[in-house]
């Protein structure tokens, strides 16, 4: 591996492919900064006596881009990271992670702090090319043909009198009607066709409101063409002054997102460094901005306990900070903590009897293996969201957990609150499976197990009705099991209900197969089955006709718009 350090207005950084056959070394760490404003570097052309200040402000008012020309690696074993910042210290400052093969150019990165940091990491076996990249340093406000601004606003320099108030960073202002970091966007492209009465622009929210049937940032898209369009600034080059004004949302993968009226909440998942997560956040699709919501235990929102009091955790519990203790320890803690722990690879879905979220099973904070824990995070109310400050917050309930298996049919007094426990043996303590509500019962399939060592075959339903709040098991070694072929077991798959067919209809995955240590199946498929929930229950395996299925994944999410399931993403890997 190497550390460099590059401070030219432009350069390359990546491993060396020149050669047809050149491939990176293995158990590799290489790291390049990119800095600016320094003195030599692009937009300082002053002598070495130039001061730190002087620097930082020259750095913070350039911007570095990074293009990728070529990009191959061993697929979830080997890395590139990009960061805008001088480390990786901070993982909001993420600007993308690569693994694999590249079958298009990954897209434009840019960093505007006035530092760019690339860090790539090879395991000890099986290398390909690597990646090689180019930089360039501009100023912050360089636009189009090289004109301030792309000619559509003014250049706010650092050290000015608005940046001394705090209010702005470096950047472009745009004139109204442009948008982009560089004001080289129109916010209503084409006047939105309004000639062709297609749409009209929204001068205050800066973009098309379209004509029913037709979509796209110009209004010229049909709807059923299926258009893209950017519903968050996130991700596309905007002001990073609005960002900072709306609030941070860390980057993130194998957390939850659940619809619920018109907002997507937001639970949890992992973060670049591989951190838990444990924060609520709710996304409102008509403002398209995100929100933070905050939470509280059950015993602080009916006792009105101190909401900043310390809440037990696994380390406050035994002081073993993050180690693995015996199932009975584990179970304790979880009990007694009032909030549940940060996790990934849990599920979330909506209760529309209780106006609230059902999250189960993940991995959290602290652990290495998935839990059995049942947690309910009651939403606030549209009253709460106009009312806003204290009143806008959720609380946490906690439904079912490893130590109240035991005693799940008594009422346990703690404080002066009753917890409410869910009775009945529940699922495995999973990861990465599947969960969907159906009139008042949450269904959970497969996933990755603790309890088994391996992947998941069981389909166990939660009924959160008030009167029976218990686990019934659907599937496996039951009486009454389902006839027919069941799904395969699997990690990572898809599951909708289709109303007409009364019907889980259960998706892809990884099937049961070789397992990686971090429990990734080398073998994902596309294998399509229902259960039937009406009586007599069966499972019926459906066939595709060649060519029609997508290709196989994992991971992946699923929605049903009408008679119609529509699948996105997910990871393809085969080893």
């Amino acid at each position: 591996g190497n550390r460099m350090l590059l401070q030219d207005s432009f350069g390359a950084v990546g491993t060396d492919v020149r050669q047809a056959d050149a491939t990176y070394s293995e158990n590799v760490a290489c790291e390049w900064l990119i800095e600016a404003g320094d003195p030599g570097s692009a937009g300082n052309n002053n002598s070495s006596s130039l001061g730190r200040q002087s620097a930082a402000a020259a750095a913070s008012a350039s911007r570095i881009t990074l293009d990728l020309s070529e990009y191959a690696t061993e697929c979830q074993y080997d890395y590139l990271f990009v960061y805008d910042g001088r480390g990786s210290d901070k993982p909001e400052r993420l600007l993308m992670a690569l693994s694999g093969q590249a079958r298009v150019a990954p897209r434009q990165l840019v960093a505007y702090s006035g530092s760019m940091y690339v860090y790539f990491y090879s395991d000890t076996n099986w290398v390909l090319r690597g990646f090689e990249a180019v930089y360039s340093i501009q100023g912050v406000c360089a636009g189009v043909n090289g004109t301030t601004c792309s000619g559509h606003g003014a250049c706010l320099e650092a050290g000015g009198a608005e940046a001394a108030e705090g209010a702005a960073a470096p950047g472009c202002v745009c004139e109204p009607g442009w948008t982009g970091r560089l004001c080289d966007r129109e916010t209503c492209p084409l006047g939105c066709n309004a000639a062709r009465g297609l749409g009209q622009c929204d001068v205050a929210a800066g973009r098309c409101l379209c004509l029913e049937g037709f979509g796209g940032a110009d209004c010229a898209s049909i709807v059923h063409d299926a258009q893209w369009d950017v519903v968050h600034p996130l991700a596309r080059e905007v002001d990073v002054r609005a960002l900072r004004a709306e609030g941070s949302f860390r980057p993130r993968a194998m957390h939850s997102a659940t619809l619920v009226d018109d907002r997507i909440w937001v639970y949890g998942g992992m973060d670049s460094s591989q951190a838990a997560l444990g924060d609520v956040q709710a996304f409102d699709v008509r403002t398209r901005r995100w929100t933070t919501v905050p939470t509280v235990s059950e015993q602080v929102a009916l006792v009105g306990e101190d909401a900043d009091a310390p809440t037990p955790t696994l380390t406050d519990a035994d002081g073993a900070d993050g180690a693995d203790e015996a199932l009975d320890d584990e179970a304790a803690v979880a009990s007694a903590a009032r909030v549940p722990r940060p996790r990934f690879g849990h599920s979330s879905v909506y209760d529309a009897g209780t106006h609230s979220l059902l999250i189960f099973g993940g991995v959290p904070a602290t652990s290495e293996e998935p839990v059995r824990e049942l947690w309910s995070l009651a939403l606030p109310s549209e009253a709460d969201w106009r009312a806003g400050g204290d009143a806008l917050r959720a609380v946490w309930v906690r439904v079912y957990s490893e130590a109240e298996k035991m005693q799940s049919s008594q009422a346990l007094e703690r404080g002066d609150v009753v917890v409410r426990e869910a009775a009945g043996a529940a699922p495995p303590r999973v990861r990465g499976h599947s969960a969907v509500m159906v009139e008042g019962l949450m269904y959970v399939l497969h996933g990755l197990a603790a309890d088994a060592g391996g992947l998941s075959t069981s389909v166990f339903a939660y009924d959160s009705r008030q009167n029976s709040r218990s686990w019934h098991k659907v599937f496996g070694d039951v009486v009454d099991a389902p006839t027919g072929i069941p799904a395969p077991a699997s990690y990572g798959p898809s599951t909708v209900f289709v109303p007409s067919l009364r019907a889980l209809v259960h998706f892809g995955g990884a099937m049961n197969g070789l397992l990686d240590h971090r429990g990734l199946s080398y073998y994902p498929n596309v294998t399509m089955s229902l259960l039937h929930l009406d009586a007599p229950r069966r499972w019926e395996r459906r066939q595709y006709r060649f060519g029609d299925a997508p290709p196989n994944r994992i991971l992946h999410t699923a929605v049903l718009l009408g008679e119609r399931m529509f699948t996105f993403g997910g990871s393809q890997f085969t080893h």
